[in-house]
């Protein structure tokens, strides 16, 4: 029996080839991984696609099945909401929708996790004024604005044990730590909650339960809250999604007792993917705050607006504004007017999709914030620098 020939090897220039050629050999390559059960080696090939056409919709589509496929659900439905901005048709839409059902009907846990070094200018929100006038009288203010650097870590786990085919409970624990160079200036706040989910058609979600929660400022107690709270969230178009949330907290204070009282809290959030690479969206909070004492109460309003835009080549660039009310309904016993306060806040971040490390990618971000009141006492601005991990979407 005579030997078989050996099969010369082709070896293909990639380097030589049309953008749109070697896009079209990734692409099927891509679809044969798939094909093949290997979704983990497909996502290799599919997010560098994605990060370079982010406007091709079938290439993120076929990028959120093959995490859906590994059951990493959180880019999966980052990915399927994204593509409901795109122009699909009646039978590609139903099927994501599907997708975004099948991805909550089997969620049994949720984790979050974010670290970055951050340097502000006035972490304490502390005047720029060095005098104030009490009574008539000036005074001289020996506390003034102060920089300080640090870390600022949030962290949050939960488990959403099964019920009914619908009905999961809910038990969340979080933290959210600032913790800096000078101490006076930290800043910590642990919570949990514990309630129940409610999935209905349509992507509709809907919860209720109980809250906690626990601040400490410069490492002392601050602070203690109990309560209730109520949520809903459903898409209210093809790629408009609403979410409400409301509640009511008792809180407790260590040393500002004048501060005691129940708050109620209503926060309403929309959120438009425009297409594929922008999105946007806008939320509105209302408190309405009661207190020990009058000068103490009263209400807090503020509206925030954002966008999300994703450049060809992996850069993704972040920008959100707000600005806000706090009003009291009486003076202070020693100032003469009551706190009419404005609150403004600008803030711009940049992640780049090609760096990445186990899931997560660098973040570096600036926030400016600012606070106008009629007691220069309360006047501020603080401008913050950060660079830290999120994770990858």
């Amino acid at each position: 029996m005579s030997e078989a020939k050996a099969q010369p090897t082709v070896q293909i220039d990639m380097a030589s080839m049309s953008p749109e050629d070697r896009t079209l050999i990734l692409w099927n390559e891509a679809l044969a991984r798939m094909a093949d059960n290997r979704p983990r080696a497909a996502i290799e090939i599919l997010e560098p696609l994605v990060s370079a056409l982010p406007d091709v919709t079938r290439i993120r589509l076929e990028l959120a099945r093959a995490y859906f496929q590994t059951q990493d659900d959180d880019k999966a439905r980052f990915h399927f909401e994204r593509a409901l901005g795109d122009p699909l048709s009646d039978a590609d839409r139903a099927a994501v929708l599907g997708f975004l059902d099948a991805i909550e009907a089997r969620k049994r846990w949720e984790f979050g996790v974010s670290v970055a070094v951050i340097s502000e200018s006035n972490p304490g929100q502390r005047t720029s004024a060095e005098t104030i006038n009490i009574g008539g009288l000036r005074f001289t203010l020996t506390d003034t604005a102060e920089d300080s650097t640090g870390i600022e870590t949030r962290l949050s786990f939960g488990v959403l044990p099964p019920v009914t085919t619908d009905v999961s409970g809910r038990f969340v624990l979080t933290l959210r730590d600032k913790s800096f160079d000078n101490e006076d200036f930290d800043d910590r706040t642990v919570g949990g909650e514990a309630g129940f989910v409610l999935r209905a058609d349509g992507g509709a979600q809907y919860g209720a339960g109980v809250l906690i929660e626990d601040r400490k400022l410069a490492g002392a107690p601050f602070s203690e809250g109990r309560g209730i709270y109520a949520d809903a969230t459903a898409l209210v178009g093809p790629a408009t999604r609403a979410t409400m949330r409301v509640s009511y907290k008792d809180l407790t204070h260590d040393t500002v007792t004048s501060r005691d009282g129940p708050t109620r809290a209503m926060r309403l959030s929309l959120s438009h993917v425009v297409n594929s690479r922008f999105a946007i969206r806008s939320s509105l909070n209302f408190s309405d705050i009661e207190a020990e004492a009058d000068w103490e109460k009263g209400q807090e309003l503020g509206i925030s607006v954002g966008a999300t835009y994703a450049f060809d080549g992996g850069l993704t660039l972040q920008v959100d504004a707000g600005v806000s009310s706090q009003k009291r309904d009486a003076a202070a016993p020693l100032f003469l007017d009551p706190r009419d306060d404005t609150a403004r806040f600008v803030a711009v971040s940049a992640l780049y999709r090609e760096f990445e490390i186990q899931g997560f990618t660098p973040v570096l971000g600036v926030r400016y914030d600012t606070r106008n009141s009629p007691i220069p006492l309360f006047d501020y601005d603080n401008t913050a620098l950060t660079f830290g991990f999120t994770r990858l979407f």
